[in-house]
Order: C-alpha cells, then structure tokens, then sequence
C-alpha cells in the first residue's frame, strides 16, 4: 500500500480496514488482504461508485507487487544458499593450503 498512503485516510473515513501501528497520520499502514476483500465485497461497490476505481486497481497493483516480491524474495535465498555454499568451498580450500 506504499503508493497508496496518499489516500488513505480518505479511504479510512469509508471504513477500509486499515490499521496503523504508530497512531498518527502519515504513518505506516497495515492491512489484511482477506479484509479488504470481504471489505471489497460489502462495501466495495458503493464507495467505487461515489470515488471511483482507483481502488481496485490500487489493490490489483498492490498483489501484482506482492506475488513479485516473494517469486524475487525465493531467488534470493536461492542465491544465498549458492553462495555460502561456495564461501565455505573458497575457505575448506584456504585451510586446507595452509
């Protein structure tokens, strides 16, 4: 929801489910995708029709982002176990020199 913070105090007048752990304005949002959904479903179609879509899209933009970052989050790991994997091979080599 980082592009999304502009708005969403707007949106929380409307009722969406948001919470933030630091309670001021401007600070970090939190929501629970299964929230907003139900929130979606009951509410959803009758703020879209006084606001319109940007919500939706911004939740669609908002998965996309997410399923992006754990698919880049897995790469990584991956990564990480090939290169400790080879550090540990670089320093065995290195005492085995010695």
């Amino acid at each position: 929801m980082a592009g999304f913070n502009v708005t969403t105090e707007g949106w929380e007048h409307e009722g969406l489910p948001v919470y933030r752990p630091i309670q001021r304005r401007r600070s970090v949002v939190v929501a629970r995708s299964e929230e907003i959904d139900d929130w979606i479903q009951r509410k959803g179609s009758k703020v879209l029709e006084k606001n319109g879509s940007d919500l939706l899209s911004n939740f669609a933009r908002a998965r996309k982002l997410t399923k992006e970052l754990v698919f880049a989050r897995k790469e990584l790991r991956e990564r990480m176990a090939v290169l400790r994997k080879e550090l540990a091979e670089l320093r065995a080599k290195r005492r085995s020199s010695l």
